[in-house]
């Protein structure tokens, strides 16, 4: 009875771990879709006038609790790796960039990823479909949530207006 109930609690810490997962990548794309239709611009950061496919992605990593490299080269060295057969929503994708070393998005779900396109154009949702994309893509890459808060172990030693019982 010890192995099963090992493995049964292996099993349940495992479908904690992939739900958690799964609700930060669902954070991650309604923090992205709040900024659709924002401008880009070209080295554009959170608090910007527009933001560039990094910048896009660091403001929105950082308003769901986690706090990324500023480039997409950066980026694409952390976190998982992951198939594109495999992708879940959050995941940032990447592709070889017109005119510059790299481009990225955020899978939206859907075979749909959001993306800060380029200059005169603004923040959108994109099939992830088409002959750019196969020629151009490199991978991408999945990001654990931070960590749960932990509840504070305080004692009445620590808050001493608190009244105690005998």
């Amino acid at each position: 009875a010890g192995i099963r109930e090992r493995e049964a609690a292996d099993e349940a810490a495992r479908l904690q771990t992939d739900l958690r997962q799964l609700l930060f990548g669902k954070r991650v794309v309604a923090e992205a879709r709040r900024h659709l239709g924002e401008p880009y611009l070209w080295g554009g950061k959170a608090g910007d006038a527009g933001l560039d496919c990094s910048g896009y992605a660091q403001a929105v990593y950082l308003a769901c609790g986690l706090r990324l490299p500023a480039n997409s080269q950066a980026q694409l060295m952390q976190g998982i790796s992951v198939q594109r057969d495999n992708l879940q929503p959050g995941d940032l994708l990447f592709f070889q960039g017109i005119g510059s070393a790299f481009h990225e998005g955020i899978y939206e779900g859907q075979g749909r990823f959001l993306q800060a396109p380029g200059t005169g154009k603004r923040i959108q949702s994109t099939a992830l479909k088409g002959a750019w994309i196969g020629r151009r893509w490199i991978g991408a890459r999945r990001f654990a949530p931070p960590p749960e808060p932990q509840p504070s172990q305080t004692s009445t030693t620590d808050h001493p207006h608190r009244e105690t019982q005998p």
